[in-house]
């Protein structure tokens, strides 16, 4: 029937969404890290992102309509944000903030990006 149509392509209610803040002009170091967690998350979490338990995107805090993210999540510089969702309410949220200090360790980085990710999908 389209009622379980509509509900199967509808988004979990509970989902984590990983968010790669960053400015308008950008550095090497800054597409690095959106690129390297990106893939990260899509080699880790495949079946997470093929769900809609995880959902990636990139937003450009310096654009009007995402100004209000940097200042809700203390943001000084491009970052990595998880976001867990309940509906559509925000129940927490994280800034990675190791993935500049590790991204020229990517045999560190992207055990982190995937521990922090994994122990949201899970609520811890």
């Amino acid at each position: 029937s389209s009622d379980l149509a509509a509900a199967s392509s509808a988004p979990p209610a509970h989902r984590v969404v990983a968010t790669y803040f960053h400015n308008t002009t950008r550095c090497a170091t800054c597409r690095n890290i959106e690129q390297l967690a990106r893939e990260t998350m899509e080699t880790a979490f495949a079946t997470e992102m093929a769900t809609g338990q995880l959902v990636w995107r990139a937003r450009n805090m310096e654009q009007k309509e995402n100004e209000h993210y940097a200042i809700d999540y203390g943001l000084t510089s491009p970052s990595l944000v998880l976001a867990e969702m309940d509906g559509d309410r925000e129940v927490r949220f994280k800034v990675l903030e190791e993935t500049w200090t590790l991204i020229h360790r990517k045999l560190q980085f992207e055990p982190y990006v995937e521990n922090e990710t994994r122990a949201f999908l899970e609520g811890d």
